[in-house]
């Protein structure tokens, strides 16, 4: 399996939103995980940006997925505001970062929703 397709199926979402976070169209995107075109340098900055992802692994396969420095600041947070938070909390909290700001939106509306129906 390409990289391109492995990491569009571990971030869970659609090539045509795949396409859009990072500016290009579904086309081209089919285009990547079939393997007849390459990442751009502009293209490949803005996924490791947007999605926490290793320059490293994106670029050669070697090293983890995602860039787990950033998890650090995470950490630190945690134990500086909730030490006491369960770890489910914080994979969530992780999880929302590496969201694309699509899934971010609609995510903000089921809570928004939430909030009305426990009339809030």
């Amino acid at each position: 399996m390409n990289r391109i397709k492995e990491l569009i199926n571990e971030l869970n979402i659609s090539q045509t939103e795949f396409a859009a976070s990072i500016g290009m169209t579904k086309s081209n995107v089919s285009k990547l995980v079939k393997g007849s075109i390459n990442l751009t340098d502009s293209n490949i900055k803005l996924l490791c940006i947007q999605y926490d992802i290793n320059e490293q692994w994106l670029r050669t396969g070697e090293g983890e997925m995602f860039d787990t420095s950033n998890e650090n600041d995470i950490d630190y947070l945690v134990g500086r505001y909730g030490d006491d938070l369960p770890a489910n909390v914080k994979d969530l909290i992780i999880t929302l970062l590496r969201m694309s700001p699509e899934k971010r939106q609609a995510f903000d509306e089921f809570l928004q929703e939430y909030d009305k129906m426990r009339g809030k």
